[in-house]
This record gives C-alpha cells, sequence and structure tokens, in this order.
C-alpha cells in the first residue's frame, strides 16, 4: 500500500495436502481460497514473492531498500535502486500465531542484500531455497537448515532475462522454473501504453551432472554443440540461452518456452506439468489470460529445447 506493507493470509479449501494427484486435477475448479488475516509488520518494508514453510511461516523478498514511499524523493530513489542494480533486496523469514492479535516475528534469513530480491521458491524436499534477482538477472540458492529456518548461500546461475518468479518440478524436485523478459525497458513502455508486448521467455534450470567439468564443457562454453553427456545445450531455441548468459558448471539452463512478445507478452510466471505435457505461462499486461502450451516429445537428446507444440489462451477473469 502507499503506507504500509502487508501480507493476507488465505487457507484452501480442499488443502492441497488432502489431494492425490488424481483428484487434484479432478478437483481443481473446487478449490477455494478463505481469508484468514492480514499481517503486517515494520520489517516487511517492500514485500515481493513469498514461498510456504508451514501453516504458520514462510520466506518472503523484499525487493527494494529505498520504496516509493520515501517522502519527496522516493519515486526517484526507487528507480535508481532499480537502474543501477543496486543490492537493496533481502529475504525475510516470517512466523505468526494464529490469533488475531498474535505476535509476529521477522527476521533476517540471509546474510547479504540480493539486486532487486523478486521470486523464490523452495524444493519440494525442504532443503534448497532459490531466489531471483531481476536485475541482476541470476539466480541464486541456498542450503535450508530445516530446524532453524537459516539459509546458507550454495551457488548462482545466470540466467538470459530478468527473472520474475520461480516453481520448482514437483516431480524430480530439482529442476527450477524461471519466467520473465529479456528488455526491461520494453516492460516500463508496455506499462505504459507506450508499447504493445514484451518478449517472454521461460527456461528449466536443472544441476549438471558431475562430469561437466572436464573437455566436454570446455568445448561447449566456446560454442560447441555437445549432446548426451547432462550439459543440455540450448541449441534448438530460437534465441539460445548461452548466447545472453554464460554456461554454469554447476547448472544447466534450457529453453521451455520463448516468444518475441507478439505471441504473449511480458511473461512474469510459467512452470510445467510433465505428467499432463502441458506448459503454463502467466503474462504481466497480458490481456489473453492464461497461456497454455502442449509440449514436445522425443529423446532428451532431441530436446534441448522443450518448445511448445500448440498453444492455447485461458480466458482469465
Amino acid at each position: 500500500g502507499e503506507k504500509a506493507s502487508s501480507v493476507e493470509v488465505f487457507t484452501l479449501s480442499p488443502p492441497p495436502s488432502s489431494l492425490d494427484d488424481n483428484k487434484i486435477r479432478q478437483q481443481r475448479g473446487a478449490v477455494e481460497a478463505t481469508y484468514v488475516k492480514t499481517i503486517s509488520h515494520p520489517g516487511i518494508v517492500s514485500p515481493n514473492g513469498l514461498t510456504i514453510i508451514s501453516p504458520n511461516s514462510f520466506y518472503i523478498t523484499n525487493d527494494h531498500a529505498l520504496t516509493r514511499r520515501i517522502p519527496y524523493v522516493g519515486d526517484i530513489a526507487h528507480v535508481f535502486e532499480t537502474f543501477a542494480k543496486l543490492p537493496g533486496g533481502w529475504v525475510d523469514l516470517i512466523e505468526f500465531d494464529d490469533a488475531d492479535d498474535g505476535e509476529i516475528r521477522v527476521t533476517r534469513a540471509i546474510d547479504h542484500k540480493i539486486p532487486f530480491a523478486n521470486g523464490i521458491a523452495m524444493s519440494p524436499n525442504g532443503q534448497t531455497v532459490a531466489v531471483a534477482s531481476s536485475t541482476g538477472n541470476s539466480v541464486s540458492f541456498y542450503h535450508r537448515n530445516a530446524t532453524t529456518n537459516n539459509l546458507k548461500y550454495d551457488s548462482q546461475v545466470d540466467i538470459p532475462f530478468h527473472p520474475d518468479n520461480l516453481a520448482y518440478d514437483v516431480l524430480d524436485g530439482k529442476t527450477l522454473y524461471a519466467s520473465g523478459t529479456p528488455f526491461y525497458p520494453d516492460l516500463i513502455k508496455v506499462s505504459k501504453g507506450k508499447k504493445v508486448y514484451s518478449s517472454s521467455w521461460l527456461v528449466a534450470v536443472s544441476p549438471r551432472a558431475p562430469a561437466t567439468k572436464d573437455g566436454h564443457y570446455e568445448d561447449a562454453r566456446k560454442g560447441g554443440k555437445i549432446r548426451g553427456n547432462g550439459l543440455f545445450i540450448d541449441v534448438n531455441a530460437p534465441i539460445a540461452s548461452h548466447v545472453r548468459a554464460p554456461l554454469n558448471p554447476k547448472w544447466a539452463v534450457r529453453t521451455v518456452w520463448q516468444s518475441n512478445g507478439s505471441g504473449y507478452s511480458a511473461s512474469a510466471t510459467g512452470f510445467v506439468d510433465r505428467e499432463g505435457g502441458k506448459a503454463f505461462v502467466v503474462g504481466l499486461y497480458e490481456p489473453r489470460g492464461l497461456l497454455q502450451c502442449d509440449m514436445e516429445t522425443g529423446p532428451r537428446e532431441d530436446r534441448d529445447a522443450s518448445t511448445s507444440a500448440d498453444a492455447q489462451f485461458v480466458e482469465s477473469g
């Protein structure tokens, strides 16, 4: 809000944990969200993304230290922090009691700042937390202590665009989906009605095989096309991820879906339902609703980029 930031808490009925995969598919339309309470705290400054730990705790990203609420210079300071790529964002742990007037505890979850901390996701096994840096064009991974909920930095991977939201693959528990747009000025123009669309990109980030530090990795880093050794070079994408972001020895970045914006504009969230063979993308300022894509199938070595074979819009509203 204009004067303070807050987080609203809802319950889902029926809760996802009470449904198996088949029932979830059958009852998606029956799930309802019911308002519980609003959480406000001076430590919640510029909330952007969150990932749930338990019914009474979650991690939250604050994207800027310089907010637009600062008197007189807020707008200028906020924009300056964004375009100067200043490390002003951070991640907090929020814990709260059920009672309306119950205690709210806010503690810092990591010991450093992040430029424009945006999307955040926790792996299905609860051992890893990923955080997107929109202006840093990267995703950082942290080991999570399940007892203390403290996060310890592990590694970082460059992303070929400004990542927004993140989501883990629920099947393998390791693949992370990141979505965003590669040209931030275009996104601003779209938001102001000065441009019709902004490019979209959805990638899958997955751990590399241990053998990637040998000569094969060096060949790939220099532009070689290598298949079948765990590198997953993004050669089938219209614009390969390694054209805009350097290869990483620990993480492979593979294009799932890509558009210059005319097909679908300003992607902000994306994930893949591998069992159903579908990819889903949601765009900022995109009036056509949710984008649903049918995924191509085939041998792994023939699908470095899992591009959509067909796409349709699922109307919102």
